[in-house]
């Protein structure tokens, strides 16, 4: 495909190239990419015949709709080869002390996050690598949500830190985005 038009925060129109090795097989003759900043506005158009397509990778859905999209069966989901993750200040307390990075890192019940927030039947990452790229890394370096774990580190981190408890760490504060 070739790009014939970009107009700045609208579209972006996309044209066949004849130059294509394999241009015989491309079906589209076309494709015009609408940039949506609201995921209702999104949805609507999607349901309005406006869009053919909705959602990831391109664009988002409303989180509250995700599960009336499953169960109307609208919802088609698949791997991609895409993260999403936390990263630590590690140059500031509690996150400079390499077991307590551990024990957050452990205790993440990334699932659930999965199930509850997001909704939209992702995978966990266990690695930096998704596996839709590298099988291998379905497992990661370490199982999902390893309380056990994570008690082991929490301990080892307080006790390096001089502290008796975990009530005495500083608080935290998690930036995150949201497009709703």
């Amino acid at each position: 495909f070739h790009l014939v038009e970009w107009a700045h925060s609208d579209k972006i129109v996309l044209e066949k190239s004849e130059t294509y090795w394999d241009a015989e097989t491309v079906k589209l003759d076309s494709i015009e990419m609408i940039m949506i900043n609201d995921p209702n506005t999104e949805l609507s158009m999607f349901d309005n015949g406006e869009l053919d397509w909705a959602g990831a990778p391109t664009g988002a859905l409303p989180t509250d709709a995700m599960q009336a999209l499953k169960d109307e069966g609208r919802l088609v989901t698949q791997p991609i080869a895409g993260i999403y993750n936390y990263k630590f200040n590690t140059t500031v307390e509690p996150f400079n002390n390499v077991n307590i990075r551990k024990a957050f890192a452990h205790a993440l019940n990334r699932q659930e996050l999965i199930d509850n927030i997001l909704q939209g039947e992702q995978l966990p990452a266990m690695a930096i690598v998704p596996p839709s790229m590298f099988e291998e890394n379905e497992k990661g370096y370490f199982p999902d949500n390893d309380v056990e774990k994570a008690k082991e580190y929490l301990q080892k981190g307080l006790e390096e830190l001089g502290l008796k408890d975990a009530s005495e760490l500083p608080a935290v504060t998690l930036s995150y985005n949201t497009s709703e």
